[in-house]
């Protein structure tokens, strides 16, 4: 759900997933991949709860180039 930020003058709200679904990408060579403890597939999304992860897991696996990751926000 997004959090309203009184500072940000702009409008933009935070967005705080309750959970990301995290699938590979068709362009890993093999059919899963394994990164921060987690196994993942190009088929079908892992979809791991955000409390779950710490921040830095967070930051792995958003930057990783092999995985989609998409907030769940709801």
């Amino acid at each position: 759900m997004a959090k309203k930020n009184p500072e940000n003058k702009e409008g933009n709200d935070v967005i705080e997933p309750v959970a990301f679904d995290i699938t590979l990408k068709a362009i890993h060579p093999q059919s899963s991949y394994g990164r921060c403890g987690y196994r993942f597939f190009k088929d079908e999304p892992v979809r791991i709860e955000s409390n779950n992860l710490t921040p830095e897991q967070i930051r792995v696996l958003v930057s990783d180039l092999y995985l989609d990751v998409v907030p769940v926000t709801e």
